[in-house]
């Protein structure tokens, strides 16, 4: 028999000429038997991996190209700090338990020991002693639960706009037009270090830097006092964007209103744009594609709207359209989107317009599409443009500017979540290591994909695959999750 050419009815073909049983082809890959038949049945496609299995099945040479080469890992990756859930997940797969052997075990429900893992919740101490018991971990989760219920970082807390009405008006000290660069330059300056160190290292310096402008507005003359608010405006969009990757919504939503109507009050029409496009990402984030469309269409009927906006605008319709099913409206947006790319000359670098810095690299890439393929279920043909547009997107070295960084660890997880969804399980695990040493700590933007990642991770059987879902855990674990007080233990904990 010739090799196959992948269809799933000749790679049926090929194993019952060889006499291998389904059960066998199973010990070999990574699938499950009920995957492996719904492949032979042409309900799912076949991996290019796959396909080798089955042609390896009669000793016969493969057609298929041979693999990309693997993403060059760090070999000095540091290890993750240990999370009571990815402990959990970890000493439960040692032992060859599923989570619903484990609740058995100790006695609770299967969502229980999910939402462990997960890191939704830290359960009781009762639990926690049971658990370290049955996994015999000899106190080391014990240890984990105590550390996470009496020592974990206390959340930062974002003041609300009320407190610019304790600023003091104060003449600057320096010329106006001084003043006001300097306040420019800090703020670039605290974005580039929030990108190195986190958001909650520089709110307590955005919330200084603001009230200050706050107070030298009301200072100075009616004249001067817009250039004040200009920049107060930027602190302030700024301090809801801190907001929300902190997942402090109700601030994020209030100063992102106090920053439209600083813009309204200087006559920036701008703003107002940039914080609808706002509110349609994280309408997105929160599974809400309607809500995100209607967002962004108002954006996009304002004929005033900037091109910079608008094409940031059309990349978040695109997202709305493809999590909704529409196909032909996902197709049309992108289209649009790379006629505005290809007619729009790359702008200059300038630090004052609203929405974050456009690099012409990432900017023109197919990046956005492949995101809008994932939310249509169209992993195999994200995968493929994923492979071919991240390495000329971010090549290696490519990294001296922080918030591409930050863009290439949200692609590479998505990459990754590509990968896994069509079970290139070798693939999945070169990406998911070359990003672990770079993944911010605090943002909820990378957290909500590591979330979507670690849930896909859960349903695959490679081993390489399994042994990276507990860092996975613990790096998209809430921040906060629930401890239960304490019990009467039962008589035999």
């Amino acid at each position: 028999m010739a090799p196959s050419n992948g269809s799933g009815h000749a790679l049926r073909d090929l194993r019952e000429e060889a006499g291998v049983s389904l059960g066998q082809i199973e010990k070999l890959t990574d699938y499950t038997k009920g995957h492996l038949s719904k492949i032979e049945n042409g309900l799912r496609p076949a991996s290019p991996r796959l396909v080798r299995v089955y042609e390896s099945l009669l000793s016969r040479p493969t057609e298929l190209p041979p693999p990309q080469p693997s993403r060059p890992v760090s070999s000095q990756r540091p290890p993750l700090p240990a999370s009571y859930g990815g402990e959990i997940l970890r000493a439960r797969t040692t032992l060859g338990l599923s989570q619903r052997d484990l609740a058995a075990l100790v006695g609770v429900s299967l969502g229980y020991v999910s939402k462990l893992e997960n890191g939704q919740s830290f359960g009781s101490p009762y639990v926690a002693r049971l658990l370290d018991k049955r996994l015999r971990q000899d106190g080391a989760l014990l240890n984990l639960f105590s550390a996470a219920s009496t020592c974990g970082p206390d959340p930062v807390r974002i003041p609300r706009p009320t407190i610019l009405a304790k600023a003091v008006p104060a003449r600057p000290s320096e010329a106006v037009e001084a003043a006001v660069a300097g306040a420019a330059a800090e703020l670039e300056r605290l974005r580039v270090h929030r990108h190195r160190f986190g958001p909650a290292a520089v709110v307590s310096h955005v919330v200084t830097q603001i009230v200050a402008l706050h107070g030298a507005a009301a200072a100075v003359s009616v004249r001067q006092a817009p250039t004040f608010r200009y920049v107060e405006a930027r602190y302030a969009e700024y301090l809801s964007w801190l907001a929300e990757e902190l997942a402090d919504a109700g601030a994020m939503r209030e100063w992102l209103m106090v920053a439209v109507q600083l813009g309204a009050d200087y006559g920036d029409s701008a703003v107002a744009g940039y914080a609808a496009i706002r509110r349609a990402s994280t309408a997105l984030r929160a599974n809400d594609p309607e809500t995100a469309l209607g967002h962004v269409q108002a954006v996009l009927s304002d004929p005033e709207l900037p091109s910079k906006l608008r094409r940031i605008a059309l990349q978040r319709e695109s997202r709305a359209r493809a999590r909704i099913g529409d196909r032909e409206g996902f197709s049309r947006v992108m289209d649009a989107f790379y006629d505005l790319v290809g007619d729009t000359p790359a702008p200059p670098a300038q630090n004052w317009e609203w929405g974050p810095s456009w690099d012409p690299q990432l900017g023109s890439s197919r990046l956005t599409e492949a995101t809008g393929l994932m939310e249509l279920e169209e992993f195999r043909m994200a995968a493929e443009v994923f492979a071919t547009t991240m390495p000329r997107t971010f090549p290696d070295g490519h990294e001296s500017n922080p918030s591409l960084r930050h863009a290439r660890v949200c692609f590479a997880i998505r990459e990754a979540t590509a990968y896994a969804h069509v079970h290139e399980c070798d693939r999945a695990a070169d990406v998911i290591e070359s990003f672990l040493p770079a993944v911010p700590s605090e943002s909820v933007t990378v957290r909500h994909d590591l979330r979507r990642l670690a849930s896909i991770l859960s349903r695959r059987r490679a081993a390489r695959l399994r042994s990276l879902t507990p860092d996975i855990i613990t790096l998209a674990r809430t921040a906060h999750p629930r401890i239960r007080g304490k019990r009467p233990e039962a008589p035999n904990a």
